[in-house]
């Protein structure tokens, strides 16, 4: 199985929707997208998200299944806080000072559990985190593969080629695609990003245990 986790085209938050750019992104993706035989469209229920999806849904006749799980506004209260250099709420990976200590070589050890270390213990980060693992391996679940987090890989139900998209954000998938591919949140966060209407490919591949791992990146549209 391969499954593309899919970043928004560029947006206004408020109110929630593509930009004219993002809605030519959009369009634009279909259009890298076409070749693909997608066999189910995911999106989490952003209408940013949700207009991102449309026109590759439209091309290929499938109908959108909306996640609330995956959408943005949850994982934002979850995984952000005020930066003291400005005074300004941040996405953690955006804020400088965190970044130097999640890439610093004493904070190697913690990086696994990082949100229970005395820097950054705080009951949003363990709760948003398992949220998102809790959500994101009940949905790869229903497509076959189960996580088994002794052995840090799936088991596989129902061996699958099937191409699934899930379109989403930035931010949730910081935690969600660190969860699934068994790297650790500060290694993840500072080291992948996905510009609008970027992509990254999972394959998960074995039998009977999968180990999923990326096949391919598309940083974005430029324009």
């Amino acid at each position: 199985m391969n499954l593309y986790y899919i970043r928004h085209g560029e947006p206004t938050y408020e109110p929630d929707m593509l930009t004219e750019r993002g809605r030519m992104q959009a369009e634009a993706l279909a259009g890298v997208l076409a070749d693909i035989r997608f066999d189910a469209i995911y999106s989490s229920t952003s209408q940013r998200a949700l207009e991102t999806a449309g026109p590759t849904a439209k091309r290929l006749g499938l109908t959108v299944k909306p996640l609330d799980w995956c959408n943005e506004k949850y994982a934002y209260e979850e995984f952000s806080c005020i930066d003291e250099a400005d005074g300004r709420r941040k996405w953690l990976y955006e804020i400088e000072g965190v970044k130097r200590i999640f890439v610093s070589p004493e904070f190697e050890g913690q990086a696994a559990a990082w949100y229970q270390s005395e820097r950054f213990f705080d009951e949003r980060f363990k709760a948003g985190t398992e949220r998102i693992q809790r959500a994101g391996f009940a949905f790869l679940e229903t497509l076959g593969y189960v996580y088994d987090d002794k052995k840090g890989a799936y088991h596989v139900r129902n061996k699958s080629d099937a191409n699934i998209a899930l379109f989403a954000h930035e931010g949730v998938g910081t935690v969600l695609l660190s969860s699934v591919l068994g790297i650790p949140y500060p290694y993840f966060c500072t080291h992948f990003s996905l510009g609008f209407c970027g992509f990254l490919v999972i394959s998960f591949e074995g039998e009977p245990l999968a180990v999923p791992k990326v096949s391919k990146l598309f940083e974005g549209m430029k324009r």
